[in-house]
């Protein structure tokens, strides 16, 4: 299944279907991707790369994509990890670098070819991506040291928001979960996105920020949007995704 989004006003009432995507076929892959991009549209450039990134590692590890339809576009997608599975059980080596499909990170430029200016940013940003990938890992663990799916990436593109396709996502991911008897963990860094994630019977169970640290543990630099990150969990059986 490799589907496309295509705009139509008449999308408004056509019926939605939730069904698993297989991210191994490039079409598909690349929906998904610009799909996804549409929705986290604040930093195209690095949101782009971490999107392609997503994509490959979820089919890799067994992971879960799943796209809600209607008359065949692609109005919205959800990237989940499975039980048991961590980001590096992908091969990452493999798949980042000049040679692999993903590419380099666009912090990592080439010291011959860019300008002073984008050095420096490149390193700026290489100091907020391992702040984060620390801050976010740490949470990660400390919150859902059990088996879980983790929802990587719940995106809707632009025109179809409003519209009942999140809570179609999250309702068969809690499908799943309540059938498997597995809890599900997220983390936004959007306050906006707990409100709706409470209504959807996820809890909140920590506000963390995002902290740039030396060796000896001491806070260089805070990167966060809207006052921090949060982390959430939902169990099984518990209530499900009203459309």
């Amino acid at each position: 299944l490799s589907p496309t989004w295509s705009h139509c006003l008449s999308l408004r009432m056509a019926p939605l279907d939730v069904v698993p995507l297989d991210l191994h076929e490039d079409s598909a892959r690349q929906s998904v991707i610009e799909l996804l991009i549409s929705a986290f549209h604040e930093d195209p450039g690095y949101i782009t790369w971490v999107l392609r990134l997503a994509a490959h590692v979820v089919p890799a590890v067994g992971g879960m994509a799943l796209g809600a339809l209607s008359e065949e576009a692609l109005l919205g997608v959800a990237l989940l990890l499975p039980p048991g599975v961590q980001l590096e059980d992908a091969g990452l080596g493999k798949l980042i670098g000049p040679e692999g499909p993903v590419g380099s990170p666009p912090f990592k430029p080439s010291k011959e070819t860019q300008s002073k200016d984008l050095l420096a940013w490149a390193r700026a940003a290489r100091r907020r991506d391992r702040a984060f990938g620390r801050s976010v890992g740490e949470m990660h663990r400390a919150v859902a040291s059990m088996p879980h799916w983790y929802l990587w990436f719940l995106g809707v593109h632009p025109d179809a928001q409003g519209q009942g396709v999140g809570a179609a996502l999250l309702a068969e991911i809690q499908q799943i979960q309540d059938r498997d008897w597995v809890p599900c963990y997220l983390e936004t860094s959007r306050w906006t996105n707990v409100q709706i994630y409470l209504k959807k019977n996820f809890k909140l169970e920590r506000d963390f920020a995002v902290l740039a640290k030396d060796k000896q543990g001491r806070i260089l630099d805070r990167f966060d949007l809207d006052g921090g990150m949060h982390a959430m969990i939902r169990f099984p059986n518990s209530g499900a995704a009203k459309l």
